[in-house]
């Protein structure tokens, strides 16, 4: 049969039986309001009068270039953006306009003083554009003109209930961890309930502590000792699931989750289009360490203005923890892909290809969530675009809807700026030695390194300001600054090196002291162009401290979330 043409949904209890037709991907979305029409010109002609002004030699070729790119740059970065009210349209359109002017001033000044400027435009155009796609993603986030797409408070569900079968793989997991997790499944208001633990340790010291837990637990606690097989785990228990269950709920290792959380979630399910529902952790309590504080304040994916922008547009990933997923869904989708690095991951992408929706509950239904370490959430978005590039990459195809695609590409998008901006900052380690050498540091492009070492920063500062929930927002601006080089450099080795060992500190701290003494070199030069050098590499110190001073703060991954 084909998938495209029909959803089957078999008559589980408590669930709807009636076939419903696939949604295509289309374009959707909002009419393109008024005002956007008029804006992006005026912005176009308000920096053509700017290059005017300032005259020169080909200034109104320079400016009319400028203006021209800002304006194909916000056009694109607003398409479909009738749903964002005018502050939204501005946050846009006018950072297009500045990164085309800041771009074409560079390279005017490049052509002037030294043409090995202009290499430094294969790093800065990509750089510019991503920060477009960002901004327009805060836009959607802080200035939808209204949430269609509203989800009701349920409560309980009439009629049977339908069965779930919660899914627990672990593999070399403290048994304490594992059996406080078990004992929080225990007691979940819930009465058509099996739980299957799938444990893939080495030793007997880890895997018999929970067999004999599930024990006495009871019959609904079922226990398999996998040897080797982790990634094979979840396969393994979609066949040896109730026959009946009609949804599978996956959770991890150290997830405490709230009585009531299958009572809340289940119920959403009555709608037959719902392939999956996504919940959300609870935010710790002020009194708690400062590295679950921490690990809440850096994980965007919890922030309710993120998650209502994701569910409005019909692009919520799946994540390892506090997923419940129709059972039809996950079998038409072919089950769990055992290559990806993070298969929860890539079914989410799989499901919303074939038109299921996913709602994301912004309700705290858990605590104790310990969120993905940065080379196995890299590894996992490369492996994503390799198997669905077409349909996040192609604006012609029909998988995703333009603003799914957006969407879907925040991670993405976030970590390949910060694989540029550390690129850069360490490019300015020889090029410093270069001009400190040849004594010519009045050459030093100033412009091209101080423009992203600045605006990526302080851009990721006001995500965190403007998004965070009140509370956390001094820790998620922390946590930006920190992730910036251990988000870039995962990324990279991911990229060229996929074997790499992950988590080397020594390569974070030589190259923040590379740069303070580059710095400090800087200022033995003298002169404003040796201190506005200075100032430069200090900039692209800072989050490299940022992260070595927040590093032993964080909680260390198990070897569970390493493996996806």
């Amino acid at each position: 049969m084909n998938a495209r043409a029909l959803r089957p949904v078999p008559g589980n209890a408590g669930l709807s039986a009636a076939p419903m037709p696939l949604r295509q991907g289309g374009r959707g979305g909002h009419a393109p309001a008024p005002l956007l029409w008029a804006l992006l010109p005026l912005l176009a002609l308000a920096q053509g009068a700017a290059w005017w002004a300032a005259g020169g030699g080909g200034a109104v070729a320079w400016g009319g270039g400028a203006a021209l790119a800002g304006l194909r740059g916000g056009a694109w970065a607003l398409r479909g953006a009738g749903g964002l009210r005018w502050p939204g349209l501005l946050m846009v359109a006018l950072p297009g306009q500045l990164l085309a002017g800041g771009l074409a001033v560079l390279a005017r000044q490049g052509l002037a003083s030294h043409p090995a400027w202009l290499a430094l435009l294969v790093l800065l155009l990509p750089m510019a554009l991503l920060l477009l796609w960002e901004a327009r993603l805060l836009a959607d986030s802080l200035f939808a003109r209204a949430y269609r797409r509203r989800h009701p408070a349920l409560g309980q569900a009439g009629g049977p209930e339908p069965r779930v079968s919660v899914h627990l793989p672990t593999q070399d997991m403290p048994p304490a961890l594992l059996r406080d997790t078990l004992d929080h499944l225990a007691e979940l208001d819930y009465g058509a309930l099996e739980v299957l633990v799938l444990d893939s340790s080495h030793s007997p010291e880890s895997w018999e502590p929970v067999a004999e837990h599930c024990a006495r637990l009871g019959p609904r606690f079922r226990f398999f000792h996998l040897g080797a097989g982790q990634r094979a785990a979840r396969n393994f228990a979609l066949r040896e699931m109730a026959p009946d269950a009609a949804l599978v709920a996956t959770l991890e290792p150290g997830c405490r989750v709230q009585p009531d959380w299958l009572r809340h979630a289940v119920p959403f399910f009555r709608d037959p289009g719902l392939g999956f529902v996504q919940a959300a952790a609870c935010a710790p309590e002020r009194g708690a360490p400062l590295a679950e504080r921490l690990a809440h304040a850096a994980d965007a994916s919890r922030w309710p203005r993120v998650q209502r922008a994701r569910n409005e547009h019909r692009a919520v990933p799946l994540r390892p923890a506090l997923a419940l997923i129709r059972r039809p869904a996950l079998e038409m989708a072919g089950g769990w892909d055992e290559a990806a690095p993070c298969q929860p991951a890539e079914l989410g992408l799989r499901l919303l290809r074939q038109g299921w929706d996913g709602l994301e509950l912004a309700d705290g239904l858990a605590a104790g969530h310990v969120p993905a370490v940065p080379q196995a959430s890299v590894a996992g978005l490369l492996h994503g675009l390799r198997r669905h590039g077409a349909a996040l990459l192609n604006p012609r195809h029909r998988g995703l809807s333009p603003a799914q695609r957006r969407h879907l590409l925040a991670e993405p998008a976030a970590s390949a700026g910060d694989a540029l901006w550390l690129a850069l900052a360490v490019l300015a380690l020889p090029w410093t030695l270069a001009l400190a050498a040849a004594r010519l540091l009045e050459a030093a492009p100033l412009l091209p390194f101080l423009l992203p070492a600045l605006m990526l920063p302080l851009f990721r500062l006001a995500q965190a300001a403007l998004l965070a929930p009140r509370g956390y927002r001094a820790l998620a601006g922390l946590a930006a600054l920190a992730t910036m080089p251990e988000r870039g450099a995962a990324l990279w080795r991911a990229a060229l090196a996929p074997t790499a060992e992950t988590g080397r500190p020594h390569r974070l701290v030589s190259l923040l002291l590379a740069l303070l003494a580059g710095a400090a070199g800087s200022l033995g030069l003298g002169g404003a162009q040796g201190l506005g050098w200075a100032g430069v590499l200090l900039l692209l110190a800072v989050p490299c401290a940022a992260a070595l001073a927040l590093r032993r703060q964080a909680r260390p991954a198990p070897a569970e979330w390493e493996a996806g």
